[in-house]
């Protein structure tokens, strides 16, 4: 895997871990606090400018009250990853609802393959 796919990955897992954060209720330096590691080692990795480790990814789920594979499938731009998160997304929503939200998504991606190739992202 290249560099900038590397940064792309954690970049999209700090995003996901900042609004998890900001979900919690916490503040970065609460999480630091609560870690035990430091305020710019929270932002860093926010940022996407570090990513977190194997290990810290769990501390950051506990931390948050989220499953670990939640914060990665979020940041994934993998189609089954993608449907995977779509899936949990409505997963608490009525038949009724369900069939809602998939009726939008219907419209939009019908919308979306009608566009000219070239304002389409590979």
């Amino acid at each position: 895997m290249d560099s900038a796919r590397q940064r792309q990955i954690a970049s999209a897992v700090g995003a996901c871990i900042a609004r998890r954060r900001q979900e919690a209720g916490f503040t970065q330096e609460d999480a630091a606090a609560r870690l035990d590691i430091g305020n710019e080692a929270v932002s860093r990795m926010e940022r996407g400018v570090a990513a977190p480790t194997l290990g810290r990814l769990f501390e950051f789920a506990d931390l948050y009250g989220c499953r670990v594979d939640e914060l990665l499938l979020e940041a994934s731009d993998r189609d089954a990853d993608q449907a995977a998160a779509i899936a949990h997304q409505i997963a608490g929503l009525s038949p009724a609802d369900r069939q809602l939200v998939a009726g939008i998504v219907d419209q939009l991606t019908t919308h979306l393959r009608k566009r000219p190739a070239d304002k389409r992202k590979p």
